[in-house]
């Protein structure tokens, strides 16, 4: 991308959330969702600042822009830490980490270390009795010759660990209702009853280019498969040579009059 960029429009691909912030760059991020049930969008809000990354993801639904109404979405602000750089971590352990004296050196313990992976006590002596009473035999043992204790310490053992709750957030079921209202002749978006406003600016400029239509991945899509029959991507070029054959296409297809 030779000049920076207002707005990014994809498909659902989670992979593209991580791009988005990649550009390091505020930027709005509308992702059609191409899933059941069709005809929804989510429009987010990326902020950058020294050391974090905020997103205000709204979720709506594609046609909120094609007339003049109003609508809601379900709106949630999530910030994310920058990785820190090298520097930043050079600097860090400088300011954090002593070096120890020869005297306060702690030996290196032998065995196995305490911690989660450990067992439960009752599962442990409960398989070593199994092993004795199996001594001798082969196969697979039956659930009778199973220790009562064991089953019970594995049960315990699975409810004391915490769930590990992260994966994909469904920001169209959990996220708060906003409503807002959309003029479509002014092109202008006013939040309504304490409606976030940070959603608005987003929504203002995807009516630059969706006012009157719908959001959607449809339209630059087919202009892609209009481009891979009329040009020939093979071979390498310069950024201002595709620069240039792209002005001509789009300059050709805006004056087809010419």
């Amino acid at each position: 991308m030779p000049d920076p960029i207002d707005i990014l429009v994809t498909d659902g691909l989670n992979q593209y959330v991580g791009i988005a912030q990649e550009f390091g760059y505020d930027l709005i991020h509308a992702r059609h969702i191409h899933k059941r049930p069709f005809g929804r969008v989510i429009i987010s809000t990326i902020r950058h600042t020294s050391t974090k990354i905020i997103m205000t993801h709204a979720a709506t639904y594609t046609t909120i822009l094609d007339s003049t109404n109003m609508f809601y979405a379900r709106v949630t602000t999530i910030e994310k830490n920058k990785p820190k750089t090298d520097s930043h971590a050079a600097v860090d352990n400088k300011t954090t980490e002593k070096p120890l004296k020869k005297t306060e050196k702690q030996k290196a313990k032998r065995g196995r270390p305490k911690g989660p992976k450990n067992r439960p006590k009752e599962v442990r002596e409960s398989e070593k009795k199994e092993k004795l009473k199996r001594k001798g035999k082969r196969g697979i043992p039956k659930k009778s010759e199973t220790p009562l204790g064991m089953e019970e310490g594995v049960k315990k053992a699975m409810n004391s660990k915490k769930r590990d709750t992260r994966g994909l957030k469904n920001y169209f079921e959990t996220s708060a209702y906003m409503v807002y209202q959309f003029n479509k002749e002014e092109g202008k978006v006013i939040p309504l009853w304490n409606a976030d406003p940070v959603v608005v600016q987003s929504l203002e400029v995807c009516a630059k280019y969706f006012g009157g239509s719908t959001i959607t991945t449809n339209y630059i899509e087919q202009q892609f498969s209009t481009l891979k029959k009329l040009i020939d991507f093979r071979g390498k070029r310069t950024v201002t040579t595709w620069k240039a054959i792209l002005l001509a296409y789009f300059t050709v297809r805006e004056y087809l009059s010419f």
